[in-house]
């Protein structure tokens, strides 16, 4: 399933603080463990995150 956005959808960014957004940690966290797993091999982080994850689609060789 590919999902694109309109050409009419605007996107907004903005920089925050971590320390000051509970939801930014979290994503952080889920990031750095995909990535850590992904680049060097490590799934200490992404263990914890695991049974959470319903489909994993792995776009780069």
């Amino acid at each position: 399933m590919r999902r694109e956005l309109r050409r009419t959808t605007k996107i907004s960014i903005e920089h925050k603080n971590s320390e000051e957004e509970r939801c930014l940690q979290a994503v952080d966290f889920v990031a750095g463990a995909i990535y850590h797993k992904y680049v060097f091999g490590d799934e200490s982080y992404y263990s914890i995150i695991r049974n959470k994850i319903q489909e994993e689609i792995r776009y780069l060789p």
